[in-house]
């Protein structure tokens, strides 16, 4: 169980046109967009199509590298520990039960239930955390700022209009 993450920077011509197609990008591969704040946008896509992330990215504008970060994280031993403690934790509350229907005195009643409340806000915790990590999982997170290029950039990528392409709008761009 891996969960993989991304961050890059993108040098752009038209920020708004960029975010249109990386989002449009995402949702094709059955992603969504999380969240957009300013030039940043906080992707979720299925894990299996984070491959393609950073190659699509590329074609859309200029990828700073050196702000580039992408993990893999590997969180198998957790998810499995975590199972095992859910595992253990509702044959506990069991036992609990058995012995709350065994017990005679009203003080002993209310001593095990306190204690299988105590035990099930565990399993609550415990259910919780597995659908969290289960969900990092399943769908990657890509974090896209976008920044403008300026003149000079290197440009990696085509204009949709060949006439403005052949004038270098990046010298016409200040």
């Amino acid at each position: 169980m891996v969960i993989y993450t991304g961050q890059f920077t993108l040098d752009v011509y038209d920020i708004l046109a960029t975010q249109k197609a990386v989002r449009e990008f995402v949702e094709s591969k059955g992603g969504h967009l999380q969240q957009l704040s300013g030039n940043t946008m906080v992707l979720r896509i299925p894990s299996e199509q984070f491959r393609h992330v950073e190659p699509h990215l590329r074609t859309l504008g200029r990828v700073d590298d050196r702000l580039t970060d992408i993990r893999a994280q590997d969180i198998t031993e957790e998810y499995y520990d975590i199972e095992l403690r859910l595992k253990s934790k509702k044959k506990y509350v069991e036992s609990l039960y058995v012995l709350l229907d065994q017990s005679g005195k009203l003080q002993d009643k209310l001593a095990v239930q306190q204690e299988i409340a105590r035990v099930v806000e565990e399993i609550e915790r415990l259910e919780g955390r597995l659908r969290l990590l289960g969900n990092q999982v399943s769908l990657a997170t890509v974090t896209v700022t976008l920044r403008l290029a300026h003149s000079g950039s290197e440009r990696t990528f085509k204009l949709p209009w060949g006439w403005l392409d052949t004038l270098g709008v990046e010298n016409l761009v200040p």
